[in-house]
């Protein structure tokens, strides 16, 4: 059995195959074999969390591991929120990175920048951030951030 192509025939070998075997079915037997069992697909929530992880950013679960520690008054304290839980929290809630940071940098509400979206008409007020495109997180949010940042701070007031 000739596993190349030649003038005198015409072969294929997608599998590695030597160009000569013999003419029974145990030479070629392995490519038949059947593929291993393929891994479980991962969540997509641990997907994420194993994102934020390799990038250095700490998870609810190291949060809370790093927040059990009990008061004087047999309390637990209340938890402290950082601009960097913040931003982990919404890359978490499946907001892009570069504006997940900006929001927590800015302690900026997920419905404080849907509501300047939605009253400058680019999107319905209550669709979620984590629905704005990604041509539009980086084509509008982050190029005019201090813009929305004004809006933003006339809606607080």
């Amino acid at each position: 059995m000739y596993t190349t192509k030649t003038a005198w025939w015409d072969a294929k070998n997608r599998f590695g195959l030597p160009e000569m075997l013999p003419l029974e079915y145990a030479s070629i037997a392995s490519v038949f074999a059947a593929p291993a069992p393929a891994a479980a697909p991962v969540p997509k929530a641990q997907q994420v969390i194993e994102k934020a992880q390799a990038a250095g950013l700490p998870t609810e679960k190291d949060l809370a591991e790093s927040e059990l520690l009990i008061t004087a008054d047999g309390q637990l304290p209340e938890p402290r929120q950082t601009a960097e839980d913040v931003q982990t929290q919404h890359i978490l809630d499946g907001i892009a990175p570069q504006l997940a940071q900006l929001m927590a940098a800015a302690q900026v509400q997920p419905s404080e920048l849907q509501a300047v979206v939605g009253s400058k008409g680019y999107f319905p007020a209550d669709m979620p951030v984590q629905n704005y495109p990604q041509d539009f997180v980086e084509g509008w949010c982050i190029p005019w951030w201090q813009n929305i940042m004004g809006m933003i701070q006339q809606n607080r007031r």
